[in-house]
């Protein structure tokens, strides 16, 4: 695509694609994923049980012991979606398919992708964490420069108060909407790391997706729209219980999140796979694919 492309982005095409790729390859999709299922979901069963246990009252130390128990599921589950997501690009893109009759691919491959991923995570992160920073430099501000006013107030306090939090939210979603452009315009990397492309470079997706960052934002949206209904009705309902609940339904609520979020999470993997070939037509993906 050249810098003077005018075409407007088919966001409602490749995410219409992504979809009928998941229901036309849904048998794959349940090979390469059901056993990942089953290691999120006892791992996040093991991490509840763990923190039930332990009865975590507030105390720093323990406070630190649950973070730290969150961000490796975190990590554990970004190397699950890692592997799948390479199975599932690589089958879209050159049409192959993994033959292990238990599929928990972690190899180099997937290794690189999962490092380029976290990197778009990372990066993508970058405007809440300028939002973040803003509050806690204000919060400085008033400690160290600011004394309170007749009022009982300093500046600080009123950027604080429910008049001046008013324009928190909107910086909230600004942060947001940037996040999702950002990760959308540079995950379009990611397939190409899948399959070893040249294309598959942060610059390169950075460069060819510029003027598409709107239509990213819709197409991803399009794609992750279903799980977060399906799970907020599922929340909504009252499906939610822990280890307090019994252990058959912890289980249960954990295993029906993780299949939500592994396969409805191949849709969003699939459109970036149809990103990819839309903005690199004339790559090696491309010419194999078709």
């Amino acid at each position: 695509m050249s810098k003077g492309r005018t075409k407007l982005f088919p966001a409602w095409d490749l995410a219409g694609k992504s979809y009928r790729a998941l229901f036309q390859n849904f048998g794959y999709a349940l090979k390469i994923c059901w056993a990942w299922i089953v290691v999120m979901a006892s791992a996040i069963v093991a991490a509840d049980l763990i923190r039930s246990g332990s009865g975590v009252q507030g105390s720093g130390e323990e406070l630190s012991s649950s973070w730290f128990l969150a961000l490796c599921l975190w990590l554990l589950l970004f190397a699950a979606l890692s592997s799948i997501a390479v199975a599932w690009h690589r089958m879209l893109l050159l049409g192959e398919r993994d033959p292990s009759p238990v599929y928990l691919r972690m190899d180099r491959l997937v290794a690189v992708y999962y490092a380029y991923a976290l990197l778009v995570f990372l990066i993508s992160l970058l405007p809440y964490a300028a939002v973040w920073a803003v509050g806690q430099l204000l919060k400085l501000t008033e400690t160290t420069f600011f004394s309170r006013g007749s009022g009982g107030q300093t500046p600080i306090d009123y950027l604080f108060s429910q008049q001046g939090l008013l324009g928190f939210p909107l910086l909230q979603i600004a942060a947001f909407i940037v996040l999702v452009m950002l990760t959308a315009r540079l995950g379009v990397a990611l397939p190409g790391k899948a399959i070893e492309a040249p294309e598959g470079t942060l610059k390169a997706a950075w460069r060819i997706t510029r003027g598409s960052s709107w239509g990213l934002f819709v197409g991803t949206g399009i794609c992750v729209l279903p799980y977060v209904l399906l799970v907020g009705m599922l929340r909504g309902s009252g499906f939610d219980f822990s280890p307090s609940d019994g252990s058959l339904l912890h289980v249960l609520d954990r295993l029906a999140i993780q299949i939500l979020s592994m396969l409805l999470g191949l849709v969003e993997v699939g459109f970036l796979a149809h990103c990819f070939l839309y903005f690199f037509p004339k790559s090696k993906a491309a010419i194999r694919a078709g």
